[in-house]
Formats: C-alpha cells, structure tokens, sequence
C-alpha cells in the first residue's frame, strides 16, 4: 500500500476517532473542562481586594511606625491612577 493512503487514512481515522468520542462524552467541553471563566473572575477580583486590603494594613502600620500618617484606600487608588494604572 502507498506510504500516502495508509497518512491519509490514518489522519481520516484519527479525526474520526475524536469526533466519535467527543459525541460519546457526555456534557459539554467546559464542564469537562471544570471551565467557569465567570466564576474565576469572581474569585481573582476575591483574591485581589483581599490582598490589597493587606497590603495596605501593612503600609499602614509600617507608617504607624515611622509617626507617618495612615493611608486610606481612596488615597492609594487616586496615586495609581496618577502614576498611569499598575501596568
């Protein structure tokens, strides 16, 4: 048999192959997937106003002890936008 025919239904089979499977598996790829883009989302946003509220507690207690002001959330929101965001 030519080298091409036994590539070409080989790649035939092999699609064949994922397709059936895909058909046979049941729900959807994202759930396969445990894919919640929306879900990660919530979690991240989480995640990041918890560690800002630590970063800032120990800002403001390394100020505390410097005899510095506290800094509040507004403060350091309004110097990141001055400065042009995080990135």
């Amino acid at each position: 048999m030519n080298l091409g025919l036994v590539v070409v239904f080989g790649l035939v089979g092999l699609v064949a192959f994922f397709y059936v499977l895909g058909r046979l598996t049941p729900g959807t790829g994202a759930s396969l997937l445990d894919w919640d883009p929306q879900g990660r989302a919530d979690e991240r946003r989480a995640l990041d106003d918890e560690d800002m509220q630590q970063m800032l507690a120990l800002a403001n207690r390394r100020r505390r002890d410097q005899g510095l002001p506290e800094l509040s959330e507004y403060e350091v929101e309004r110097f990141v936008e001055e400065r042009g965001g995080l990135g």
